[in-house]
């Protein structure tokens, strides 16, 4: 939601594919930003797709335009993804996200509340051989 987040780079990679020209306004998660969408203060927004969005789509309060990954979602098969238009062929994103706890949490406790299909061994040797490594940020 703020300078140097995801959103904001996705955003100007628009900007410079496109030419067009938007105002990054920073907010404090997606909650108040969804609530400012709903109620006409914002005119577009990228986020992640939520119970909430949804919900505020359906009530009428707000439209789903498009997706940022390479094809539609099954979840939203009536809308189009970002590379189906001229403007912005070949525009996706995909990002990973994952569980976290603070460093003190019991390990009984952490592994109870990971979805029970995360716990499974063939996942976890899948996501081992992922091109990504994990990092903690240490305060100097």
């Amino acid at each position: 939601m703020g300078v140097g987040s995801l959103y904001h780079l996705i955003l100007e990679n628009v900007q410079a594919t496109t030419g067009i020209k938007l105002a990054h306004v920073p907010y404090k998660g997606n909650a108040p930003l969804l609530q400012d969408i709903g109620g006409g203060q914002v005119d577009f927004a990228v986020l992640v797709y939520s119970a909430a969005m949804g919900a505020l789509a359906e009530q009428g309060r707000l439209k789903v335009i498009g997706q940022l990954g390479a094809q539609r979602s099954d979840l939203l098969k009536n809308v189009p993804a970002a590379s189906e238009s001229q403007a912005l062929k070949n525009f996706s994103y995909k990002i990973w996200t994952g569980f976290m706890v603070p460093k003190n949490t019991p390990r009984t406790w952490s592994c109870a509340c990971m979805p029970r299909s995360a716990r499974h061994c063939r996942i976890r040797r899948c996501a081992r051989n992922l091109p990504l490594k994990p990092r903690s940020h240490r305060r100097r």
